[in-house]
């Protein structure tokens, strides 16, 4: 029997460019993975798999918008510890685990989102035109002097304060994502990105993009707000976009994603 051709093991045609390739090795990777992959030579397969890619890509320019070489180490890495657990009869089992991380949010973001809110718009409200009335029955009842004034006054700031403390609480939205079976959950719109979708993973100080696919910032626009979608590339690259995570401590979530990344197969 022949040997494959490089091409022949990705599954690509010899006219196949770059980004198809990539494309090919990202998939028949994740359905190589030992997580899902319980043959004893899978290790081996995707060390065939990942040399017939380096033979194929060698001079190609680098990846933009794939991280296949974080992927392909975190894969090879994975199957040589399945590896270990099958020879100490250790049972596998999938490295993802379901978390949830806060995200932030500044005060006046909070108050903002607050105010937007019917809750939050009616206490407001109320709150304000209870002060007006409070002060107005003040100044009419001790007239403009000195003291009438200044209880107005405090009346006035008073009801404003109470105002900002219905609008703070207004939202009660949950600000956290968690991550799942199918992708990272957006808990403050209810949206998820899933895991097919998610392209590469890029940290920033106090935030964390998920690189994305076009087709899922599409989708995503209809549920989540204009500034959570970020272009980061230029239009044309294979993930253009960044759904934006504000967030203190960026490695965990990234971790997890890239993990995942590693472990879930390609849509």
């Amino acid at each position: 029997m022949s040997v494959p051709t490089p091409f022949q093991t990705l599954g690509v045609a010899p006219s196949a460019t770059p980004d198809e390739v990539r494309r090919a090795f990202r998939q028949r990777a994740f359905a190589l993975h030992p997580d899902r992959n319980p043959s004893p030579t899978a290790t081996d397969d995707f060390r065939t798999l990942r040399a017939a890619y380096d033979v194929i890509l060698s001079g190609a320019p680098k990846a933009d918008g794939f991280d296949v070489d974080r992927i392909a180490s975190d894969i090879e890495a994975a199957a040589l510890a399945a590896d270990r657990r099958r020879t100490s009869g250790t049972p596998v089992v999938s490295a993802w685990q379901p978390m949830r991380v806060p995200l932030e949010r500044t005060p006046r973001e909070r108050l903002t989102d607050g105010f937007a809110t019917p809750r939050g718009r009616t206490g407001v409200t109320v709150a304000l035109g209870a002060g007006v009335l409070v002060a107005g029955g003040i100044v009419f009842v001790g007239g403009f002097s000195v003291l009438s004034l200044a209880l107005a006054l405090i009346a006035t700031v008073a009801s404003a304060a109470a105002g900002a403390a219905t609008a703070w609480n207004a939202d009660d939205r949950p600000w956290a994502v968690d991550t799942h079976w199918r992708g990272v959950r957006d808990l403050r719109w209810d949206a998820t990105v899933e895991w097919a979708e998610i392209r590469a993973v890029q940290e920033g100080d106090g935030w964390l993009d998920l690189l994305i696919t076009e087709a899922a910032a599409l989708r995503l626009r209809r549920s989540v707000p204009p500034q959570t979608l970020v272009r980061v590339r230029p239009v044309g690259a294979e993930a253009p976009v960044a759904y934006r995570l504000p967030i203190r401590t960026t490695a965990p979530l990234a971790g997890a994603v890239r993990t995942q990344l590693a472990n879930a197969l390609a849509a």
